[in-house]
């Protein structure tokens, strides 16, 4: 879902929802989401530095409302 996201196909918000619909601790989201990104940077490098980015604005909306 990042992927979608920083390709334009889903906006950041949703992956925000999906995260927070899950019931995770908000330490398991932050760490589901570092996942999410590391998975990036093995599979599509081209996009790390842009999920870099979106990481951090999602990281911090859950981090804000948790």
């Amino acid at each position: 879902m990042l992927i979608d996201v920083v390709e334009g196909r889903e906006h950041p918000i949703e992956l925000v929802h999906y995260i927070q619909s899950q019931g995770w601790e908000r330490s398991d989201q932050i760490e589901r989401l570092t996942h999410a990104l590391s998975v990036v940077r093995v599979t599509r490098g081209d996009l790390y530095r842009p999920a870099q980015e979106i990481y951090r604005q999602v990281g911090t909306v859950l981090q804000a409302t948790a």
